[in-house]
């Protein structure tokens, strides 16, 4: 899944860019592809560089973060799942959701041998 492709599943799943969530889990998404190790610690090694590029405080990333994926399991479970590539049977932590996309990503990279960022 590239940036236009999570851009589109975010839409699909009401989450917009009026959200400040929806620019930060873009972010979060970025920095995780380029690091995937950044997941074990999402508080630690991803919440405070999406902070300080967005200015906030990393209280405010977490809170925007796990809104968006309130929306986005509100919106559509079936979808989220579909999108994660798992059965879910209830809302993910943002944690989980953004390894499970992220997987899927470079999952697909590794299948295909191209990467597909952005």
């Amino acid at each position: 899944m590239d940036i236009s492709e999570l851009k589109c599943a975010l839409h699909q799943l009401g989450v917009t860019p009026k959200y400040k969530g929806y620019h930060y889990f873009i972010e979060a998404y970025k920095i995780a592809i380029d690091d995937p190790w950044s997941l074990t610690l999402i508080t630690k090694l991803i919440y405070p560089v999406v902070a300080k590029r967005y200015k906030t405080t990393t209280t405010s990333v977490e809170r925007e973060l796990r809104r968006t994926r309130d929306l986005m399991w509100l919106a559509d479970p079936a979808l989220l799942s579909h999108i994660c590539q798992l059965n879910l049977s209830r809302s993910p932590s943002v944690s989980f959701l953004l390894s499970a996309i992220v997987g899927v990503s470079l999952t697909k990279e590794n299948k295909d041998g191209v990467k597909e960022r952005e």
